[in-house]
């Protein structure tokens, strides 16, 4: 997947965020230009709105090249779509990825770029009142 040695520690820093505690020597070197791709409908987290790619995670990125002294360029893509973008050298790297052990031995993949938790969430009438698992919502 990684083109160059350089390829290989922007991925790794972008991807994890942990371009944020970046060392100085990683943040005062030349200008570069790294392309993102990310999922393009995965609100609050990133999602297209008037042309343009926005969201927490494009947030947390923007800051993080920031601190490294790069312009970033985030390329909105449908999901499938953006797991094969880095192999065909499309991108310099892919976040919105969760953590598997198949993605661990192709990718250098650390993180995460941020901890979320997911619930559910019915309407004060829903006759749900109790949830253990998916198959309480059959019917």
């Amino acid at each position: 997947m990684c083109r160059t040695l350089g390829l290989t520690r922007r991925r790794l820093l972008i991807a994890t965020g942990a371009a944020l505690a970046a060392p100085p020597v990683l943040r005062a070197g030349h200008a570069e230009r790294w392309v993102m791709a990310g999922m393009q409908d995965f609100a609050p987290y990133n999602h297209v709105v008037d042309g343009r790619f926005v969201g927490v995670d494009i947030d947390i990125l923007t800051e993080a090249a920031l601190r490294l002294g790069v312009t970033m360029e985030f390329v909105p893509l449908p999901w499938r779509r953006a797991l094969l973008a880095p192999s065909m050298g499309e991108d310099d790297g892919l976040f919105q990825l969760s953590p598997t052990p198949e993605r661990f031995r192709g990718w250098l993949m650390t993180g995460p770029l941020r901890m979320t938790r997911m619930v559910f969430v019915v309407m004060a009438d829903s006759p749900l009142r109790h949830f253990g698992g998916l198959d309480d919502l059959a019917g």
